[in-house]
């Protein structure tokens, strides 16, 4: 898959447990330009979603040679601590 130059990572305290699957449209300089909540998510908290989105909007991927958007997917998994 293509690299990426900072994951970010969910930092709201939640108290809440859950998946989120967010697919991700990253334009070719490395920023995602789009994020959505997907299929495989287990969890209806809007919380959850709502951090796993921000998060994956904040994540910036290596930047690639061409002209074109790629599509791919980050999975969360939150757990109380």
């Amino acid at each position: 898959g293509r690299g990426y130059d900072g994951l970010a990572i969910p930092n709201e305290k939640l108290q809440a447990e859950g998946t989120v699957v967010v697919e991700v449209v990253v334009a070719p300089n490395g920023n995602v330009i789009n994020a959505t909540v997907i299929k495989g998510t287990d969890t209806p908290d809007p919380n959850l979603r709502n951090a796993a989105k921000k998060a994956a909007m904040n994540t910036v991927f290596k930047s690639i040679a061409g002209v074109h958007n790629v599509t791919g997917t980050i999975t969360y998994n939150f757990e109380l601590r």
